[in-house]
């Protein structure tokens, strides 16, 4: 639930936002050794790209976070519920 949330969010800062989600530009997915018939040397290489690209999805996701916390609360929490949904845990509201 909670990455469909970020997802969301993300999603909704890309779009809505655009300019000013211009600077997270994500990254492009390397491309991978056929582990068939890669040799050492090209799965290595492999091993590198993913790494890289790990890191590079970390910096975007850093972005967009930084993007949702310029927004403000209100677009975080738009009730001031704090994460909290009818019935949920800690909202002392019984599930229908």
């Amino acid at each position: 639930m909670l990455g469909s949330l970020r997802l969301m969010t993300i999603a909704a800062v890309t779009f809505l936002a655009a300019p000013a989600a211009a600077e997270c530009l994500l990254p492009h997915t390397p491309p991978l050794p056929e582990g068939r018939t890669a040799s050492r040397d090209q799965i290595m290489a492999g091993v590198g790209a993913v790494k890289g690209y790990q890191a590079a999805l970390v910096e975007y996701r850093d972005c967009i976070d930084g993007q949702v916390e310029a927004l403000g609360t209100d677009a975080d929490d738009p009730k001031g519920r704090k994460g909290k949904r009818p019935g949920g845990p800690g909202s002392g509201q019984r599930p229908n």
